[in-house]
């Protein structure tokens, strides 16, 4: 059977949505749906919606402006451009990015500003091109998550240009090791696996392995908590029960090294990077003939969508991710209408997590 597009109904959604510009439900200027949202909306598939959106600007009612998407027809595209900022994440699809992402465009909607946002991968060299890119469609500020924040920027110069430009900019989560004097939101991870390591120690044993990542500075800030949290109860500091991994190793050298350490020494809790390694490594003691907690007790960090699945949940550190959002969106939308970078907004703002306990620790907390 040939699946085609079925020409009236284009024909007909066109008519509605030039009917909508006429009487000012969309307005001059305003930001179109995407292929995705004209094919919910309207009930047709991509196929028909993209044609949809070709017939539109064939009849000049909107205007494709590039990187940053395509708007109802307006004579001042440089005004567009102007209230265009670029949000660059390590990525875009886990809970914890679409909750930073919600509170940035809350806040972007509320002020008529446009908002693009493209993912890194934890690669410096995407980022570096993803900025190139937005630089060349002249947005107006940008939103970072740096990419591997633990090395050093490997396109520094390009953050030198955007100063040298006057053009803003605001990191999120972490920073860089040369631009630590930039504005930035970032969670206290030190607090954060402070929290997790005293409830654990409390709750659990002395015997705590902690699996972090080397090439993001959350990951070091995180194993400072953890020292912090051993110093205070009065236990020794021990590398062997320590695991640090890179990204791309993420899939496997954690619970390679794990089944080392548990060959080796008695093992009372793990703490993990993140939801997903600490899920990881739950399946790996559950297919290993270990009982969670009862055995070992597992934590991750983030409370992403993942901790709070299974009949278990995992115990996980929360992050005020919308609010971080909004405040990094807060941020960027005065500096392009005019504000000066003072003193207070050169500072970092440092928000609170949140211990939350599920049932993969054991206990109630203290």
């Amino acid at each position: 059977m040939k699946f085609g597009i079925d020409r009236i109904k284009v024909l007909s959604v066109i008519e509605q949505i030039k009917r909508e510009i006429e009487v000012g439900n969309l307005s001059s200027g305003e930001k179109m749906m995407s292929v995705e949202q004209l094919s919910n909306s309207f009930h047709i598939s991509r196929m028909e919606a993209n044609a949809v959106l070709k017939g539109l600007r064939k009849e000049g009612a909107i205007v494709n402006l590039g990187l940053h998407g395509m708007f109802v027809k307006n004579a001042d595209t440089e005004e567009i451009i102007k209230n265009t900022i670029a949000v660059i994440t390590a990525d875009s699809v886990s809970s914890a990015a679409q909750r930073m992402l919600r509170g940035i465009e809350r806040v972007a909607d509320a002020n008529g500003i446009n908002v693009i946002c493209k993912k890194t991968g934890n690669s410096q060299k995407k980022e570096e091109r993803i900025i190139k890119n937005f630089e060349a469609a002249q947005a107006a500020g940008y939103i970072i998550e740096p990419s591997r924040s633990q090395l050093l920027c490997r396109h520094i110069d390009l953050y030198k240009k955007l100063d040298e430009k006057n053009k803003p900019y605001i990191f999120v989560r972490s920073t860089y090791p040369q631009l630590r004097d930039k504005p930035r939101v970032v969670v206290d991870d030190v607090q954060g696996g402070y929290l997790i390591t005293r409830h654990m120690i409390a709750t659990i044993g002395e015997n705590i392995v902690g699996i972090f990542r080397a090439d993001d500075s959350r990951g070091s800030e995180r194993h400072r908590g953890y020292v912090m949290a051993l110093q205070e109860a009065g236990l020794p500091y021990r590398p062997e029960l320590v695991i640090w991994y890179h990204i791309e190793e993420g899939a496997k050298k954690p619970t390679l090294e794990l089944d080392q350490i548990l060959k080796k020494y008695s093992c009372d809790g793990i703490i993990c990077y993140n939801d997903a390694v600490a899920t990881s490594i739950m399946y790996y003691l559950l297919n290993n003939g270990y009982n969670v907690p009862e055995d070992i007790a597992v934590s991750g960090y983030g409370n992403t969508a993942v901790a709070m699945s299974g009949e278990l949940g995992l115990t996980t550190v929360a992050q005020p991710d919308e609010l971080m959002g909004e405040m990094a969106a807060e941020y960027i939308i005065d500096m392009i209408r005019g504000g000066t970078a003072d003193s207070e907004k050169n500072v970092q703002k440092v928000l609170t997590p949140e211990l939350v306990i599920r049932g993969s620790t054991i206990g109630n907390g203290i």
